[in-house]
């Protein structure tokens, strides 16, 4: 976000985009007593926030190991850039696939995958090795994740 959105955005804004970091079901009657304004208030604020793209969506945050997918891994894929559509539309047809970047660098696309097991992984990387070579980091735990979005800081 450019210096000059985040500096349209005041101190009861940015309290604002905390709050619904952490709840994003959170009643705008609530929100308001929390940031002392009216509830029609603040739905006018989140509107703006919205339609500054700061707020993309808002959405269940859902725990893969609680639905059969405890395995996660970050997949790296170096493919040729005229496989790349091939390699994008089967990331954005597979269930396992949580996200696809393209990214610079010696490879082309890091993936973020949730699979039930090693079994089960194997089948999903053996989909995409006629398309590209690919190297495999299974996470054995996660120390820091889904991080809250604050104001930049000033350099």
């Amino acid at each position: 976000m450019s210096d000059e959105r985040t500096d349209a955005i005041d101190e009861t804004g940015w309290r604002m985009i905390d709050a619904l970091q952490r709840d994003g079901r959170m009643a705008f009657s609530e929100l308001g007593r929390r940031l002392n304004l009216s509830p029609p208030a603040v739905a006018d604020r989140v509107k703006k926030l919205h339609d500054m793209g700061v707020f993309r969506k808002f959405k269940a945050v859902v725990d893969p190991a609680s639905l059969g997918a405890p395995v996660m891994a970050f997949v790296s894929m170096r493919a040729e850039a005229h496989y790349h559509p091939r390699v994008e539309a089967m990331a954005d047809g597979r269930p396992e696939i949580l996200e696809c970047h393209h990214v610079a660098g010696d490879d082309s696309f890091i993936m973020k995958v949730r699979v039930r097991d090693l079994a089960h992984l194997e089948r999903l990387l053996g989909r995409f090795n006629q398309f590209a070579q690919t190297k495999t980091s299974i996470v054995l735990s996660t120390k820091v994740e889904d991080k809250l979005v604050g104001p930049p800081p000033r350099i």
